[in-house]
This record gives structure tokens, sequence and C-alpha cells, in this order.
């Protein structure tokens, strides 16, 4: 009975009052997108934006004797502008200000704009039409949950490049909208994207300074047109008229526009944090934001990775100068530039167990490209990724990386988890120099990275640039590299470093160590499965490194193998929301299910009826009956370990 009412006095107090102290917390608040900013932010009276908590915090952290809570409900937080921090909103005196998902519940902090009022325009070719503001603007949009594509061509058949721009099919010149038509390029490890200025016949002018920027130092072949009405053609295509306020989109087989739900990326950024410490995301959702550079007469013109038009591209969560935060548990998706950016003189931060997938640019980016010779305050130090998986990024602008490192001193990239990217999967360092500079004593370690370089060339698994004294990389599994150059690239005047015991397998080149300006560096006790290899560096040491064949990996690889990657966090439970229900036959119901801990790295579930004549549950657990009865439904953890069951009545 003494623990029942604790409990109950507990979960009341929670219910009724927002500044608790109790184990170590301060205060606790609630935030749903349901909630009131007039509410006291209780569990019962939440507030309704994070702005209004931020305040709330601010009058009450400058003293901090515990931790200070947001929890965030479940629910779609629409941001009219960006959500930001500054030295105002610090935790103190060693302690966290948090904002965290609430009892496993997914906030998702969003700076889109959904689109309705869908009507028909085009019958035959089964494309429809909605209203928008003409001030809306965006290079990305997405229907029920999945990126569409903005209306391109196949290839560039007809598209030739010449002095000042590209000849083209005669029928480019009758498109409407021409200067917002897009080219997209690719050379070697480049990827560019930029405008149309005009036309004149078959002749196109390209817009300026963006042509003389990306012949830098290639050519600019074409591979593919975007973003003209004209080749709006194929499902799952769409395209924005500013001028005339409609957004027009073909849709895919079984969408129905009725009740489709479409978002619109708005904001550029979505978190921006400056001067700020101990402040800490767990279990978060960062989605629909945009990024409008490219639109301009720079376009995109990719120097490399994340560098274009002599500056760095942006970061649609930012931080700069900020010390001990962590991000934890977040979903970074759905993005319109590079997902997370770690900034100028940002020292002490984790990022941990976050999933990043579906983003234009880099996952993530460390550093400022710009500060080879950083003051104290703006050097980039002590920061770490580790336990991340992702996936599926540069879908638009290809030539960005995995993870990003420019001047940095012990960054440490570890058990991390990276697949299916088009160029390099992690990058570290900037500069081309092996003179010493900032980058020093940085590790890479323990990482899966799986199925790279899959759209263009020169990169590779692990890549680095310029002198680094004592960097370490070591025990990584890189695996399936579809193009060059070397799995293992340390690239102009990489230098210093040490690179060991890893495994490389079905790729081109295992090393590619190219020129003698790489000084000093140790390549030894690593395995790989194909001979191709460069060795041109300057008192280098390259030895005890093992050819395998025929697939036979010794026990020292198998374990490197398996070691690498994401260490697992298990699940420890399930729980249903319904252990019981009735249904009447042919109707549906879906169950949810909550695994705990909230950050298991394994969540894939099954689902199972136990008799399919009277009912059928769907992967996502939705059940249908099928006749009267009483059927289990039972739930199923990816581990086999923990099963969870629901009753249903069918009459």
């Amino acid at each position: 009975m003494k623990h029942f009412f604790y409990s109950l006095w507990f979960h009341s107090l929670l219910l009724f009052t927002s500044s608790n102290v109790y184990a170590g917390i301060q205060a606790v608040y609630y935030v749903s997108p349901l909630g009131n900013d007039n509410n006291p932010g209780t569990l019962i009276l939440p507030f309704a934006s994070l702005v209004k908590a931020r305040n709330v915090v601010r009058t009450i952290n400058k003293s901090m004797k515990g931790d200070i809570i947001i929890n965030l409900k479940g629910g779609t937080y629409e941001f009219a502008n960006t959500f930001i921090l500054t030295s105002e909103d610090s935790g103190n005196n060693g302690y966290n200000i948090i904002y965290q998902a609430y009892n496993c519940e997914i906030p998702i902090l969003s700076g889109g704009n959904q689109i309705n009022g869908w009507t028909i325009h085009d019958a035959t070719k089964n494309i429809y039409q909605a209203k928008v503001d003409t001030a809306l603007n965006s290079r990305q949009l997405y229907v029920n949950g999945q990126r569409v594509i903005r209306a391109r061509s196949i290839d560039a058949t007809g598209w030739l490049e010449i002095g000042d721009g590209y000849t083209c099919p005669e029928e480019v010149a009758s498109w409407e909208n021409i200067t917002n038509v897009e080219v997209v390029s690719h050379k070697e490890w480049k990827c560019h994207r930029g405008s149309i200025a005009s036309i004149n016949g078959t002749h196109v002018v390209m817009d300026q300074p963006y042509w003389k920027s990306l012949h830098y130092q290639y050519d600019a072949p074409p591979v593919w047109i975007e973003n003209a009405y004209e080749l709006l053609d194929s499902e799952g295509e769409w395209y924005l008229d500013r001028s005339a306020g409609m957004l027009y989109y073909k849709p895919r087989t079984g969408e129905n526009m009725d009740n489709a739900k479409v978002i619109l990326p708005r904001l550029e950024t979505l978190i921006s944090g400056s001067n700020i410490s101990n402040v800490q995301f767990k279990g978060i959702t960062f989605s629909y934001a945009t990024w409008l550079f490219p639109n301009s007469k720079n376009g995109f013109s990719c120097t490399q990775a994340d560098w274009s038009d002599n500056k760095q591209i942006e970061g649609n969560i930012f931080f700069d100068h900020c010390e001990k935060l962590r991000l934890e548990d977040n979903t970074f998706t759905h993005l319109g530039v590079t997902g997370l950016q770690i900034f100028t003189g940002c020292k002490n931060n984790m990022i941990y167990n976050n999933c990043f997938e579906d983003i234009s640019g880099s996952a993530i980016s460390i550093g400022n490209l710009k500060y080879s010779n950083p003051t104290e305050k703006d050097l980039v130090k002590d920061n770490t990724v580790e336990n991340n998986i992702i996936k599926n990024i540069a879908v638009e602008y290809e030539g960005c990386v995995g993870i990003l490192v420019g001047y940095s001193e012990h960054t440490v990239i570890t058990h991390n988890e990276l697949r299916n990217l088009p160029y390099t999967a992690i990058s570290v360092g900037w500069g081309w120099s092996n003179k010493t500079i900032t980058g020093k004593n940085n590790e890479v370690s323990y990482n899966l990275i799986d199925s790279i370089m899959i759209k263009l060339k020169d990169g590779g698994g692990i890549y680095t640039l310029s002198s680094q004294p004592g960097a370490h990389v070591h025990d990584n599994y890189i695996n399936h590299q579809f193009n060059t150059s070397g799995s293992l690239y340390p690239d102009e005047g990489s230098s210093n470093m040490n690179w060991n015991h890893n495994v490389v397998s079905n790729t081109k080149r295992w090393l590619h160590l190219w020129n003698p300006h790489m000084l000093n560096d140790t390549i030894e006790n690593n395995f790989y499965d194909t001979k191709s290899q460069v060795i041109k560096g300057t008192n280098c040491i390259v030895q005890n490194n093992v050819f395998v064949s025929d697939n036979k990996w010794p026990t020292e690889a198998i374990t490197i193998m398996k070691n690498a990657g994401r260490i697992d966090i298990p699940v420890k439970d399930v729980s249903l929301s319904n252990k019981k229900i009735a249904l009447n036959v042919g109707r549906k119901t879906q169950i949810l299910y909550i695994l705990s801990p909230c950050n298991s790295t394994n969540k894939q579930v099954s689902w199972k009826s136990d008799n399919n004549r009277l009912a059928t549950v769907t992967s996502e657990g939705l059940v249908t009956a099928k006749a009267k009865g009483k059927v289990n439904i039972s739930l199923l953890t990816n581990d086999g370990l923990h099963k969870a069951i629901c009753k249903v009545t069918i009459k």
C-alpha cells in the first residue's frame, strides 16, 4: 500500500503542477499541439508552443537546483518561425534544460505548410492543382510522408554544353517560367544545380555567377533538366508555379487527393541555437524544412561536399558557439539541406542514437570550413557522433556526405551505421595541406559503412584531408563501394595519421594514397578483398595488410565486422494500447503499441492473427474483422523475446 499511495501522489503532482522538485528535477512543463499558451503548462493543461515553454523557463533558469524538463506530447508542431535559443536559454549550475518526447510519443517539429483544396487540373494526364500563396516557396514536397520528385526529365538528351550555357531541343523555347528551370550536372565528385537566365531558339544562357563558379575546375555535362511544368509527366512529380500561386501534382497509384497529406516545407531553419550550453533534445522528430539559396543566380555550384560558391551550406538545425548539448534518440528527416550543423566554436557536444534519413544534403556537419586557424573561442573541439543511423541522404545535393568534419580537434565518430549514399560516407579534415593545422586527435572507429559512392566518383568510405596529428581510423567495416577512388582515402595533404584494423570488402580499390603530399601516415593490419591499391605517400608505413580471397575472412576480420556499427539498445518490454477489443464484421481498428525503452535500436515488430478466417492484421497492426468469433492478435519484437496479445471478439 505504501508504494501504491506514493505512486498515486507522485502522478497527481505531475498532473496539477509544473514546477516539481524531485530526483534532481527542478521543474517539469508540458506542451501539446492541442494545448493553449494561456495554460499553466501541466499535463492536464499544457502549453501549445515551444516558444511559450522556452519563455517560461527563462524566468527560472538563472540559479538552477535541478534539471528543467519540457515534455512534448505527440503530434505536429507547425512552426511559424525558427525556434531560436540564445544564452538566456542555457542550463546552469551543471543542470540541463531538456526538451523531450513525453512517454514515447512522437512530437514532430515542422517547418512546412499542409496544402489542401486539391482539384483536378488536367483529367487526361491526371494532374491536380491547389492554390497557394505566391509568397510560398520551396524546393521540396512530401505526400503522405514521402518525398516526391520535382518535375524533371529522364535525362539530358538533346542538351550540349557550349560557351555560356547549352544548346537544347527546340521545344524548350516554348516552356513557361523558363528562368525557373534548373539544369543538373554531374562531374566526378561534383553535383551542380543552376537556373536558366534566358533562351534564344535552341541556345540556353545560364545564370551568372553560377556558370562561372562551377567551371572553376571542370565542365558541366548535364544529366537531367528540372522544375518545368512541361516536364510534369510521371506519377509522383510536382511543380510550383509561384507567379500564379498554383501547386501541381500528379498522384501515384493509389493516392487520393481528397485525403492525401501534402506538406510543402517553408522554413529554412527549424532550430537555431547560439551561445547556449547544457541543453538537450530527446526523442523529437525534426521535419519539413527547405533551403532556397540554390534558387538564386548563384545556384548550387559544388566545390566539394558542403562547400559551394565560396561558402559553406547551411543546416536546417543549426548550433554555433554551443557547449554540452546532447541530441539523443531524435529523427532528422524530410529536410532540405544539411540536417544538423554543429558550427563555429562548438565544444563537448554529443550526437547519440539519432536517425538521419531523407535529407537533401549532408546528415551531420561539424566545424566551420573557413576557420583553419581559429581562436580558442571559435575552436571546434571534443564533439562526439555515436550510435547514429544515417541512410538515404544527399538526395538532392548528391555531392554531400554522411558525416562532414572540417577543422576540428578531437572529434570522435564511432559506432555509426551509414547506408545508401551517392557519395562519401565520412569526411574528416579540410584545407588540402600537409602543414600542421587545427585538425588533430580525431577518431573514426567501429563504423559500419555499406553501399556508398552510388552516383559520384573520387570519394570513399572514409575520406580525409590535410595534416591531422594523432588522428586514428580503426575498426571500421566498409562494404559495397560502387565507384572510385578508395574505400580508405587519405586525400591531399592527409598526414600524420594512423589507419589500422579496418575491413574493406566488395569495392573497386581498398586504399588510395595517391600522391607524395601525404606524409608520415601509418596504414597497417587492415583486411581487404581487392588487390587494387595506390601507394605514393612520402615516409608512410604501409605494412601487414591482409588480402583475403574467396570470402575466407580470418577471425580477426570477422570480429571487426561484427563489432562495427551501432551498439544495440535492446527492447525490454512491449505493451499494447488495448488488450481486449470488440469489432463488428467488416470493421477495422488500429492496435497501437509502445516499446520500452523508447530509444531501443531495433524497433521492428511482426504481427500475427491466430485465425485469418476470422481476422487479419497488417504489418502496421491494422486489424480487419472477417467473421464472427474470437481471435488473438499477437505482436512479437524482432529479437523474438517479447510478445503482447490483444484478444479480439468479432460480432
